[in-house]
């Protein structure tokens, strides 16, 4: 029989090896979140920041590529057609939350500098929420997300830009659909995870910590598959605005809550850790004289097990994830397109907003704006990874190995 130092001694040399760095961990611990994690699926966004000064609907190179254009002394944005990879699955997309709205709500037409008509935002665009890319990574205890914006500053049409900061909401929906069941319907439960103005939080340093206002919170009042789902709308079936959304919160400044509803029987267990990541290669390719650094990247790590679900169901075709960024929204008005018809909502794409059989008003957006999501999973369209590709990354990133588009580093304090 082994003598408890041997014992102690096995348990430090499994956790080096599941954790890349040799984290330290004391026999009836549970160890920190690898500082070293890398994403081996990378998710990429439509990018409205992005420079986009001709776009030529006789040219297939420019014609569904939108983003920043000047004219004269002014600035617009306008959103790309399609998600990156070539698919035909729309940007900006009621019917699956899927949305690409960084800006304000008003849109009109504009001209660019080569004469093209572009329906364009024109007053406020957002660079902290709109995300680039998402990252997913997973060992044996933590499910680790990323979420990178295009950068930490606002700017209006004059050009002038002021840096905020991540001051707004990150996060990301997850839930795991059962075996057989249509893809559409997910999430019906699951969880939303967010951090609320992170950037704005002297408490969130660099290095994982449990932050303040990083929070989980539960739909513990799901309603009937058949009857619930993303694509489920207001549009779709009316009625769907008198959901309640996320309706307990489970986990406050990262450690749960105890409820006879949720999975924590008692307070204090330490479930979501967040952290705030320097980009050293910005997007928005903008360096202030007196700001050297981009911290526009955010970081969870949370616990999956503590919240019910299983490596395995989070290494399955089953799992859904949807990222966001955003201004407002009330966690009990989850899902935004339960909340509000097409028409409500407005639209970012012009041939939308012409078409009669919407019914648009043709001024842009209404009720949703000042937001991004970016689903994975769950979902019928080329632009997802394809299942196997989640096995592969969690196995590599046990073993510490993969690829990222590109090197972060974490933020200088």
């Amino acid at each position: 029989m082994k003598n408890q130092s041997q014992i102690q001694r096995t348990l430090l040399i499994t956790t080096c090896i599941v954790f890349a760095g040799c984290l330290t961990a004391t026999a009836g611990t549970i160890p920190p979140p690898n500082p070293n994690i890398e994403y081996l699926t990378i998710i990429h966004d439509a990018v409205t920041g992005d420079d986009a000064n001709i776009r030529d609907p006789t040219d297939d190179d420019t014609k569904d590529n939108g983003g920043r254009f000047e004219v004269g002394n002014m600035v617009y944005w306008d959103v790309d057609k399609f998600q990156p990879g070539g698919g035909t699955q729309r940007a900006d997309d009621y019917g699956n939350e899927t949305y690409e709205r960084p800006t304000d709500s008003d849109y009109y037409i504009h001209n660019d500098s080569g004469d093209n008509q572009r329906f364009a935002a024109e007053t406020n665009f957002y660079e902290n929420l709109d995300i680039v890319t998402a990252g997913v990574a997973i060992d044996d205890i933590y499910l680790y997300v990323q979420i990178n914006l295009f950068g930490e500053y606002t700017e209006n049409n004059s050009g002038e830009r002021q840096r905020e900061g991540l001051a707004y909401n990150y996060g990301f929906r997850i839930g795991v659909g059962e075996i057989g069941e249509d893809p559409d319907t997910y999430p019906n439960g699951g969880h939303l995870i967010r951090a609320v103005g992170p950037a704005n939080k002297d408490s969130n340093p660099s290095s994982w910590a449990l932050n303040a206002s990083t929070d989980i919170y539960l739909d513990a009042d799901a309603a009937d598959a058949a009857n619930s789902g993303i694509t489920k709308t207001e549009q779709s079936d009316p009625g769907e605005k008198a959901g309640n959304g996320y309706d307990l919160e489970i986990a406050a400044d990262g450690v749960g809550k105890k409820n006879d509803k949720g999975p924590f029987k008692v307070d204090g267990d330490e479930v979501l850790y967040t952290r705030l990541v320097e980009d050293t290669t910005p997007e928005n390719h903008y360096i202030d004289n007196n700001i050297i650094v981009d911290n526009s990247i955010i970081e969870f790590a949370v616990n999956y097990s503590m919240l019910g679900y299983t490596r395995a169901e989070l290494e399955s075709e089953r799992l859904f994830l949807l990222f966001e960024a955003h201004q407002t929204q009330s966690v009990g008005n989850y899902f935004w397109n339960d909340q509000s018809t097409e028409k409500e909502a407005g639209t970012p794409n012009y041939d939308l907003a012409i078409d009669d059989a919407y019914g648009f008003d043709s001024g842009g957006l209404e009720s949703i704006y000042e937001l991004d999501t970016l689903r994975f999973g769950g979902f019928k369209s080329d632009v997802v990874p394809e299942p196997a590709s989640i096995a592969v990354w969690s196995l590599l990133s046990i073993l510490g190995l993969g690829y990222s588009k590109r090197r972060k580093k974490a933020m200088a304090n």
